[in-house]
């Protein structure tokens, strides 16, 4: 059997169709309506696909152009075990140094860190635009805490 130019071609063609990855997150919404928390995990399968890239936090009653309270990336803010999503609120990042943003009624700048809980698993996935319940928990530096209840709808994109 003679390998040829077609057959080099055809093979690295489904060589790349087997290399795609996924645009794979979250876009969660608390009960209230209060609050809009999406997660976007990593693309490039050398970072991790199932790894946390970004979270972006943002009042959905603000209007357009001003709805963002803070981003966390995974450059040192983010962070994921399965589907908890931790965000370190850290003024040494320009996503998080917005102390004055309210967020399930308290200020960002009195927040430590903000975990995204969601009932799912990679072991049962759940088709893209399917529901999952969630909390988001607000951790404030003197050591309180807010759960607000949120659903989920899981965004599942091919590039």
């Amino acid at each position: 059997m003679s390998f040829t130019i077609k057959s080099a071609a055809m093979l690295l063609a489904f060589a790349s169709i087997s290399a795609t990855s996924f645009a794979d997150g979250f876009k969660c919404q608390t009960v209230d309506e209060s609050l809009n928390v999406k997660v976007f995990n990593q693309t490039e399968p050398s970072e991790g696909t199932r790894n946390a890239a970004i979270m972006i936090l943002s009042n959905p009653e603000v209007s357009f152009g001003r709805k963002t309270i803070a981003t966390f990336e995974a450059d040192g803010t983010l962070q994921n075990e399965a589907a908890r999503y931790i965000a370190k609120v850290d003024q040494r990042f320009s996503g998080s140094n917005r102390d004055g943003e309210l967020i399930g009624g308290t200020k960002l700048g009195q927040l430590a860190k903000v975990v995204l809980k969601i009932d799912f698993s990679y072991a049962a996935p759940i088709e893209d635009g399917e529901e999952a319940s969630a909390t988001v928990s607000l951790f404030k530096r003197n050591g309180d805490r807010i759960n607000l209840d949120a659903v989920c709808t899981r965004y599942l994109k091919g590039e």
